[in-house]
């Protein structure tokens, strides 16, 4: 019999981050990035009483900031 191996979870890509993982990760603070999810500039989901903040979004709001700013 072959095992199957579990990925772990340090292994897996991050698809989204909670709002305090987003804010830990990019320094933005609380309000601003509300306000960034209230105006669409990054996307977020709510499942159930959470939001997730899509890590792609917030990596092309930051790369994209970064251009801007340079």
């Amino acid at each position: 019999m072959s095992q199957t191996s579990v990925p772990r979870a340090r292994d897996i890509p991050r698809i989204s981050y909670t709002i305090t993982e987003a804010i830990a990760a990019t320094g933005i603070g609380r309000s601003t990035l509300f306000a960034l999810i209230r105006d669409d500039r990054v996307k977020s989901v709510r499942i159930g009483r959470r939001r997730l903040i899509l890590a792609d979004s917030l990596r092309a709001f930051v790369e994209g900031a970064s251009h801007v700013d340079a």
